[in-house]
């Protein structure tokens, strides 16, 4: 039997996540959880129903260019396939290409980190957690033994993606940062794990890929948003102002 309901009901507006997270007080102003919610919500007035940079960043890539939203679900808990926690995407969506789907879980930041190192997350109930990094770099082609520095949170998003690409019967799947931060908080962490897994030109603004994972095409995107368009242009690939330019330069 299935961990995870396969059931659902359409939220009709931001603030209907409340109930799916951790805690209630992560929807406040100016926070990843109710950014994204807000910017997906608006969206869907938007080309293709997709945030403007997120386009921009599968856009990059032939096999992902002019990708639409076919479905999404916000806060989707998935399943690792060992019973224990699932993993929780604030968005996973179902992408439409020309004569295929496409998987992509979404993970939202503003300056937050991906959590604890691999090394952190291991202390304590060892025999579980194993036995599930194992699992997890055996789908990322990762070494158990070297992936101490990296944050425990990459790992599982990203097989995420894998396993509910294969799930859906899709071949391609995308683990993308959708960061509302203007300095890219996370970036250095982020890079370290693309390199780990084959992928070193990953970056901020940029579609890096794909990496074969388990038979599927696995692609990295980091998108460079900001929480309102308003006053703000996008240059090489980000949404930014003449304020944060002058900021960065002095």
């Amino acid at each position: 039997m299935a961990l995870i309901p396969r059931l659902h009901l359409p939220m009709l507006k931001p603030e209907d996540v409340i109930p799916h997270l951790g805690a209630a007080h992560h929807y406040r102003e100016g926070r990843s959880a109710r950014l994204i919610a807000e910017t997906w919500f608006a969206a869907q007035r938007q080309t293709r129903s997709l945030p403007g940079m997120i386009r921009y960043v599968l856009d990059q890539d032939q096999r992902l260019e002019g990708a639409e939203l076919i479905d999404a679900f916000l806060e989707r808990s998935i399943e690792l396939g060992d019973g224990l926690r699932p993993s929780q995407a604030d968005i996973l969506t179902i992408l439409g290409l020309p004569d295929a789907l496409a998987v992509m879980a979404v993970e939202g930041k503003v300056d937050e980190t991906f959590g604890p190192r691999v090394s952190e997350w291991l202390t304590g109930e060892l025999k579980q957690k194993q036995p599930r990094l194992e699992q997890l770099c055996a789908t990322l082609g990762l070494d158990p033994a070297a992936v101490g520095p990296l944050r425990y949170q990459l790992l599982h998003r990203t097989a995420s993606s894998v396993y509910e690409a294969k799930r859906y019967r899709a071949r391609k799947a995308v683990m993308m940062v959708h960061s509302f931060d203007p300095h890219d908080a996370g970036i250095t962490d982020f890079k370290a794990f693309a390199t780990a897994i084959g992928l070193p030109s990953a970056d901020a603004t940029r579609l890096a890929g794909p990496a074969m994972c388990d038979g599927i095409e696995l692609f990295l995107g980091w998108a460079a948003d900001r929480a309102s368009s308003e006053g703000l242009s996008i240059v090489d690939g980000r949404k930014t102002d003449a304020g944060l330019d002058n900021e960065e330069t002095a």
